[in-house]
C-alpha cells in the first residue's frame, strides 16, 4: 500500500471533522478528478495537483500525477475526519493549508488593475476568432446586457429571469454561464446589501445546471473559490499584494479549463462594473 501526503483547507478540514464520509471518483481529468460524497452536502470533493491547492473541498497532492495513473471512475473512497484519505491503492495523509476567503464589502477599488482586467478579457480569443465572433457568446452577451440593466435598476424579479437564462447556459464542465455568475457572486459575496438575494435566487435556479457548477456556485456565495481567482477580486477590491502578483494571478485563472479562466473573469469584471454604477455602500 502506497502512502502520499497532502492538504486540505483549514474550513474543510474543520467541516469534516469527526466525521468519516464515504464517496465515488466520477470524473477523472489531467489534473482533477470529482468525487461525489454520500449523505454531504456539498455534494463534491476534489482531489487535485497544486491547482487546487487551498481550495473549498478540495485535497492537493504535490505527486498527483502518479496519484492520477491509480484513479478510476467508480472507485470508492473514504476521507476520516479531514485528515486521512483512504484509496483501494493507497492512503494519504493530509496537512491543513490556508484557504483565502473574500471580505467585502470593498473600500478601494483598484481602477488601474480594473482596467487591466477589462483590457484582457475584452481582447482574449479562441484559437481562431475573437470570442465576441463566436455565437454562443454573443448570445451569452445578450442576456448579460439585460441582467446588468435588470440590476442597475433593482428590479429584483427580472435579475431572477435573466439568471435562469444565463445558468448552465454554455457547453463544457462548467457551462460559461455559470462561470459568469460565479465571478458576479465573488464579487457580490457576503457582506453586502444584497446578499439575501442572490442566495434565495441562486439556490432556487441552481438545479438548471450541473453538480459541478452549483459546487462552484455554493462556495461563491459565502467567498469562497479557487486561490488565483480569489488574489485577483482581492487585486481588484482591496489593492491586495504587488502588480505582479496580480497580474500573475490573472494569468493563472485565464489558464483555467478551455473558456472558463475568461468567463470567470469577465463576471468579475462585470461585478465591479456595476459596483462601481451602481455606486454600492462602502463600510
Amino acid at each position: 500500500m502506497l502512502n502520499y501526503n497532502g492538504f486540505i483547507s483549514d474550513k474543510s478540514s474543520e467541516y469534516y471533522q469527526n466525521q468519516r464520509i464515504e464517496g465515488e471518483i466520477v470524473d477523472l481529468f489531467d489534473q482533477t478528478a470529482n468525487v461525489v460524497l454520500n449523505n454531504q452536502f456539498p455534494t463534491l470533493l476534489t482531489i487535485g495537483s497544486s491547482v487546487v491547492l487551498g481550495s473549498p473541498n478540495s485535497l492537493s497532492f504535490p505527486m498527483f500525477d502518479q496519484i492520477r495513473l491509480q484513479l478510476q471512475v467508480g472507485d470508492r473512497v473514504e476521507l476520516f475526519e479531514g485528515r486521512l484519505f483512504k484509496h483501494p491503492k493507497f492512503h494519504a495523509t493530509l496537512q491543513v493549508t490556508l484557504e483565502e476567503t473574500l471580505n467585502p464589502p470593498w473600500k478601494i477599488i483598484d481602477t488601474n488593475r480594473l482596467a487591466d482586467l477589462k483590457t484582457k478579457v475584452n481582447d482574449w480569443q479562441t484559437d481562431e476568432q475573437p470570442l465576441s465572433a463566436v455565437p454562443f457568446y454573443q448570445l451569452l452577451t445578450k442576456e448579460i446586457v439585460a441582467f446588468q440593466s435588470a440590476f442597475l435598476q433593482d428590479d429584483w424579479q427580472e435579475i431572477q429571469t435573466q439568471i435562469q437564462r444565463i445558468l448552465g447556459l454554455g457547453l463544457g464542465l462548467t457551462p460559461s454561464g455559470d462561470d459568469f455568475l460565479t465571478g458576479i457572486l465573488l464579487v457580490f459575496c457576503e457582506k453586502t446589501n444584497h446578499t439575501n438575494r442572490w442566495q434565495q435566487i441562486i439556490t432556487d435556479e441552481w438545479y438548471r445546471t450541473n453538480r459541478i457548477s452549483q459546487h462552484q456556485l455554493y462556495f461563491a456565495l459565502s467567498g469562497r473559490g479557487k486561490r488565483s481567482l480569489l488574489q485577483v477580486v482581492q487585486g481588484i477590491g482591496e489593492s491586495k499584494g504587488s502588480d505582479a502578483d496580480f497580474r500573475q494571478a490573472m494569468a493563472q485563472t485565464f489558464a483555467i479549463g478551455s473558456t472558463s479562466g475568461h468567463d470567470l473573469l469577465w463576471g468579475v469584471l462585470t461585478g465591479f462594473d456595476l459596483w462601481n454604477e451602481k455606486g454600492e455602500e462602502r463600510k
